[in-house]
């Protein structure tokens, strides 16, 4: 994931050490898209396209199910 083209999000741990859920066989890719970003004519569909890139780029690792969770937060609320 480190060498694909993302145009909307971010990844604010990183991705070169994703956490491994052990028990359920999961990994976490944590991403956030910028209030900013998210306004910009475009927006849905770059990040769309962008988790669409995560799942692919997961399945070579042998994760093929996607299960996501948006979660809207604003630091210190």
């Amino acid at each position: 994931m480190r060498v694909a083209e993302w145009k909307i999000i971010q990844f604010p741990f990183g991705v070169d050490e994703l956490p491994f859920e052990k028990g359920g066989g999961t990994v976490a890719v944590r991403i956030e898209v910028s209030e900013m970003d998210r306004r910009r004519p475009g927006a849905q569909a770059d990040y769309e396209s962008d988790v669409w890139k995560v799942w692919g780029n997961m399945i070579p690792s042998g994760f093929g199910d996607l299960f996501y969770e948006a979660v809207d937060w604003k630091e210190g609320a």
